[in-house]
């Protein structure tokens, strides 16, 4: 995964820096400078690191990139036209992009949360087997306790 694009350029990253940006401009939520200036920063950073990542991999890798990369400016230009057109108040332009914002920044951080599974399902039966423990412990039969009472011998076995 070292060689892979994916570590900067899924979906929610590069797409959440261009909506950030979108964010702060003025005709959307007004004197935020900060934000589109530093999300700016932060895209352009990114579009370095895909830049020299295109100029070394192969044809395929550049057309896997290329593909997320269009569906990215698709539900950008989508989002965008959006909020331009059907919200007409910065305060409505601001809450709706805002919250587009919020839904990918949640989705980016919780993606690294797919490992869970493998580790869940390990922490499910590890927890099942200790029930299973704890109830033969407690409700286990009368025998086995009798049984551990008794002393072994100190006889010897001669071959």
């Amino acid at each position: 995964m070292w060689k892979s694009s994916l570590q900067c350029h899924t979906l929610q990253i590069n797409e959440l820096r261009v909506l950030w940006v979108f964010y702060g401009m003025p005709f959307v939520h007004p004197h935020s400078t900060l934000v589109w200036t530093i999300n700016g920063t932060g895209l352009f950073l990114e579009l370095c690191y895909l830049t020299t990542y295109l100029r070394f991999s192969n044809n395929q890798q550049r057309m896997k990139v290329f593909k997320i990369f269009t569906v990215e400016v698709a539900l950008f230009a989508i989002i965008a036209a959006t909020a331009l057109l059907a919200f007409h108040t910065y305060t409505s332009r601001s809450m709706v992009v805002g919250i587009v914002c919020v839904i990918f920044g949640v989705c980016m951080y919780a993606s690294p949360l797919t490992i869970v599974t493998g580790n869940g399902l390990g922490t499910l039966f590890g927890a099942i087997q200790l029930l299973v423990y704890a109830y033969y412990y407690f409700f286990g039969s009368n025998e086995s306790k009798e049984g551990a009472e008794l002393e072994m011998s100190n006889s010897q076995v001669q071959p």
